[in-house]
């Protein structure tokens, strides 16, 4: 019988795409899924919910618009695995930026930032053109409450 060696637990901000046989653990990572396989894995992936998941491949996470500053993402492939995990912790895993740091310039411009307002206004819906594909945009002003400073 053979013995299997558990892997040791790296933060998925130690994650590379040259290394194999990892075991990350973290509060926050981009993950994509090829559109024919978002109905396999929808109902194993809930919005803030722990899970244990195997066999993936790691990329580069590029584009516009990345949604953490981690410069890699989870890409999974036809073998990958998403089991229940215990919550391991209760932390904010918001990226809060406030509306002074996005006035001055001083956040990503290439990541998406959380930010909370109150809603004061909502554009129509648009279709743009955004690396030759067909995205819809709605634009939203938001307001700090009691405040008349606003982000757009």
């Amino acid at each position: 019988m053979a013995m299997e060696i558990a892997l040791p637990v790296s933060l998925c901000t130690s994650v590379k795409p040259f290394k194999t046989g990892r075991r990350i653990q973290g509060n926050k990572i981009h993950r994509s899924v090829r559109k024919q396989d978002v109905k396999r894995y929808e109902r194993y992936l809930e919005v803030g919910a722990w899970k244990f998941i195997q066999n993936f491949t790691v990329a580069h996470a590029t584009g516009h618009n990345r949604t953490t500053p981690n410069p890699y993402k989870l890409a999974f492939i036809k073998e990958t695995f998403v089991l229940p995990s215990t919550n391991l912790g209760d932390g904010n895993y918001l990226m809060l930026a406030s509306y002074k740091q996005i006035h001055d310039g001083k956040v990503n411009e290439s990541i998406l930032h959380d930010i909370i307002g109150q809603v004061i206004n909502v554009g129509p819906m648009e279709e743009v053109d955004m690396q030759n594909q067909k995205q819809k945009k709605l634009e939203i002003k938001l307001g700090m409450e009691g405040s008349y400073q606003c982000f757009q």
